[in-house]
């Protein structure tokens, strides 16, 4: 009704909730305003809110990177592949755990070093968020360093009794392609125990989606592992408003 009343340009809100909202119009058929960009600055959006809300309904997305440390991180362009890096105002770099700089199209822990705080300067900073810095150059002519994806946090991280780690960009691999999955959160209940639970998209077929995940995880977290699909309506949130995809 909001929406409506005030017929706003721009729609600024959480990538989670966007996604929410417009399925649930969709889905009421509800007549709403449509403004002329969405954006969000925090969650993420899966693929298929996405093209029921650029494809279908119209409306071009948007997103930043922003930190409470570090305003103003990154932005997407119009083209929309990852995140332009704002280097005048702060120098991203990522690292591995040793704190080795890790290689272009390699996956390294976000550190910032903020060149406008005047209250408190913040050099070598760790946000402890997941990234992969593009060895390409952006089709869109800016010739800043971007980020192609934020693959989690470093506290999403699973290790398994074996020693091996799961990076949550590796499972956000198995379920970002699926047009089938708007969402997702693993969550590991023990050692060799996971249940995976998954927003189904409308009209799949349930059972050869389940069976499909459980192998591609199954093979993530090897064979000794206990992994469950569960097909659930809603997610949590933590107190921050934010949404955490892989829970250890």
């Amino acid at each position: 009704d909001l929406l409506n009343q005030y017929k706003p340009d721009i729609l600024v809100t959480y990538g989670g909730y966007l996604g929410v909202f417009f399925r649930y119009a969709a889905a009421h058929k509800k007549e709403i305003h449509k403004p002329r960009i969405a954006t969000y600055g925090a969650g993420s959006i899966s693929e298929p809110d996405r093209q029921l809300i650029e494809e279908e309904l119209q409306i071009p997305i948007l997103s930043v990177y922003n930190a409470c440390e570090a305003l103003n991180l990154g932005f997407t362009c119009e083209l929309r592949k990852g995140f332009h890096l704002h280097s005048d105002l702060c120098v991203v770099s990522l690292i591995d755990k040793k704190g080795e700089p890790v290689e272009p199209g390699e996956c390294g822990e976000v550190v910032i070093s903020n060149l406008v705080n005047r209250a408190m300067v913040l050099l070598n900073y760790r946000l402890g968020d997941l990234a992969v810095l593009s060895k390409r150059s952006c089709e869109c002519g800016r010739t800043f360093p971007w980020l192609e994806s934020l693959q989690g946090r470093t506290h999403e991280i699973i290790e398994l009794p074996d020693g091996q780690v799961v990076d949550p960009g590796l499972l956000w691999s198995v379920f970002k392609k699926r047009k089938e999955v708007q969402g997702y959160q693993v969550v590991q209940r023990g050692p060799w125990s996971f249940a995976a639970k998954v927003l189904p998209t409308e009209g799949i077929n349930m059972k050869t989606l389940e069976k499909e995940l459980r192998r591609e995880l199954q093979s993530i977290f090897r064979d000794k592992a206990q992994v469950d699909i569960l097909f659930v309506k809603d997610f949590p949130v933590t107190a921050g408003r934010k949404f955490r995809s892989v829970v250890p």
